[in-house]
């Protein structure tokens, strides 16, 4: 059954009408595992029939994860010497499509689940890629250790592995980014371009990196969730404050101003029923008419 739904999968992934495959995904999806190879043509990821599975929405449209998103910081990459700091891997989309599209890119990987370091490694083995680096660590404000969860009972889907102390809890490693990248050349990199996209730990993530901040002006894609609001040291003043010292500017997908009060008022109509408020472009206000020009 695997075999005939992956010819399924090939025959349909190519631009035909998608309207019979979502017939035939409903018919296998409850006796069907995976990895099946989704060739999206300039590069291939897996994807697993398991419904806590994020691929598996892959598998049900045949479409990229997050490709709009993705698709903003590869225009804005292009083909310059660059770096892109994917925090939050995942299964690797961001990372894959990055370093398969952008050539000169260099790409360096983190998340704090050795699972999902794991998978991603099958998707960059996949891909033939030779520009990926991946770490199994979290990323903090300061080089430490913490106590992880990613046991998969414990969440409704997979991408919702965080740090919090249980009985089904690990301890890892966590980095500042300052400290890791300390002793790397970052000055030869004409873009650098980070995704902080890491369960609530981005404020953490934004306090360890504030001498790259400060020196090289990256790009920075950031998830807005209520897990980063109830996060520690993370307020509204100190967020406040953070963005005014090093000259930030929070930015829309279209590239539009963001008001901290704006971005506060979202939360406050966010219904129960959703986590985050979406993903916002932290960029410093020097650069705000070369990133929209792009």
């Amino acid at each position: 059954m695997e075999d005939i739904f992956q010819k399924i999968i090939n025959f349909y992934i190519k631009g035909k009408s998608k309207l019979f495959y979502k017939f035939l995904f409903i018919v296998f999806k409850n006796f069907i595992k995976g990895p099946f190879v989704l060739n999206f043509g300039e590069y291939k990821l897996y994807a697993y029939g398991n419904r806590k599975d994020l691929s598996r929405w892959m598998l049900k449209k045949l479409q990229p994860w997050d490709f709009d998103k993705v698709n903003k910081l590869k225009n804005i990459i292009k083909n310059t010497n660059s770096l892109f700091v994917d925090c939050g891997s995942n299964f690797g989309v961001y990372s894959i499509i990055i370093a398969s599209l952008c050539k000169n890119t260099k790409v360096v990987s983190f998340d704090a689940s050795s699972k999902f370091i794991k998978r991603l490694e099958e998707n960059i083995n996949l891909n033939n890629l030779t520009t990926v680096e991946t770490h199994n660590l979290g990323i903090s404000s300061v080089n430490s250790e913490e106590y992880f969860n990613d046991n998969d009972y414990n969440f409704k889907n997979l991408g919702s592995y965080r740090f919090e102390e249980t009985p089904n809890s690990k301890i890892i490693k966590t980095i500042a980014l300052d400290n890791f990248f300390q002793n790397k050349n970052l000055g030869q990199y004409e873009n650098i371009v980070f995704k902080l996209d890491i369960e609530g730990y981005e404020y953490q993530a934004l306090l360890g990196m504030t001498n790259i901040i400060k020196n090289y002006k990256p790009i920075i894609l950031l998830e807005i969730s209520r897990m980063l609001l109830v996060s520690k040291n993370f307020s509204r003043a100190n967020f406040e404050k953070y963005i005014n010292n090093h000259e930030l500017k929070i930015l829309d997908q279209d590239g539009l101003i963001i008001s901290t009060n704006s971005l506060f008022d979202k939360f406050n109509k966010l219904s129960s029923e959703h986590d985050t408020i979406g993903d916002y472009f932290l960029v410093n206000k020097k650069r705000i008419l070369q990133f929209n020009n792009r």
